[in-house]
Parts: C-alpha cells; structure tokens; sequence
C-alpha cells in the first residue's frame, strides 16, 4: 500500500502591521506535532497566548473606537435635528452593537485582529492555528459582551491563556513577535 502524505498545516497569513515604528511584523510559526495546545500558556502554534494586560489594552482600544463611533453617531443625529433623550438611547444601543458586531467580525475573520488588538499587538487563531471562520469570530464578539456585561469577571480566565471569548469560539489569542529590525 502506498503511503499517504502527510497532512501540511497552513502557515499564518501575514497580519496588518501593529505599528509603523515598531518594525516589520512576523507572526507564529505553527508545530509540526500534535502536543496539547495551551499548555504552560503557550498555544499550538508554541507561541505564547497573549497576556491579560495585553488583552485588556486591546478592549480598552476597541471601546474608545466604539464610544467614538457612538459619540459621532449621536452629534451627527443632534445636527439632523433629531432631539437626544432618554427615550431614543435604545436606538443608540442598537446602532452601536450592529457597528461593534460588524468592527469584530469583519475584521477578526479577515485580518485575524481588530485595531485595538493590532495596536497591541494581538491576533486571534483557532486552535489549529488556522484564521478564524465568521461563526468564531461571531462567538468571540458575544464572549467579549459577556466580559463586559459581567464586570470583566470573565477576563479573569485569561490568566489561563485563554479568555471567555477564546473558550467560546474555540480559538485562542497570540502576541504577535516583532522581527528585530535589520542592522543598517
């Protein structure tokens, strides 16, 4: 019988750059063996999951742009003429999560990261170090609502390796290493 050939795992895609100061960006190399993923806060890729300092840098990025994006949405409403109140909040909210699902998901299934994990340095994987499909990237948008809805008392998973948001969609979150820049 003919051997069959072994199964090649993809390399990562190359990222968004984090920043344009820091240098050329190169992302984790998966391994070839099979050895449990998470173990000593290491992912399968053997790259280390991303600290929870890290990750809360990255919430906090992607919430300014999210209360941004709210903070225009209600001036521009203001200069249409509509009148703010109470009352019309709930459309706010409605406008605001459409627009962070929408920032999440698209982002996180195209590029792997949102700005806010970019910034800091972060991408997002499945377990099997493969770019994550739109139903991951939509459970990790509800894991990151659910952080917050809870007080960040699911954040705390993350000192694990993994946060809520990774358990739920079955992914996990890496710092990306920064190349060394090349001696001049």
């Amino acid at each position: 019988a003919a051997a069959r050939p072994e199964a090649v795992r993809p390399e990562f895609p190359a990222a968004m750059p984090v920043a344009p100061a820091r240098g050329p960006v190169s992302v984790p190399r998966p391994l070839a063996s099979t050895a449990p993923a998470h173990a000593d806060a290491t992912g399968a890729a053997g790259a280390p999951t991303a600290a929870i300092a890290s990750r809360l840098r990255a919430a906090c990025g992607d919430l300014a742009i999210l209360v941004s994006v709210g903070a225009v949405a209600a001036v521009g409403a203001t200069l249409l003429g509509a009148q703010l109140s109470v009352a019309s909040l709930p459309a706010l909210w409605v406008f605001l999560l459409s627009f962070s699902f929408l920032y999440c998901v698209v982002s996180l299934a195209f590029w792997g990261q949102t700005p806010g994990m970019a910034w800091c340095g972060l991408i997002a994987r499945s377990e099997e170090t493969e770019p994550l499909s739109f139903g991951q990237t939509a459970l990790r948008w509800l894991g990151h609502w659910l952080t917050w809805l809870l007080l960040g008392l699911p954040g705390l998973l993350a000192l694990s390796g993994r946060s809520l948001a990774d358990r739920l969609s079955g992914s996990c979150t890496y710092e990306v290493p920064i190349a060394d820049s090349p001696a001049a």
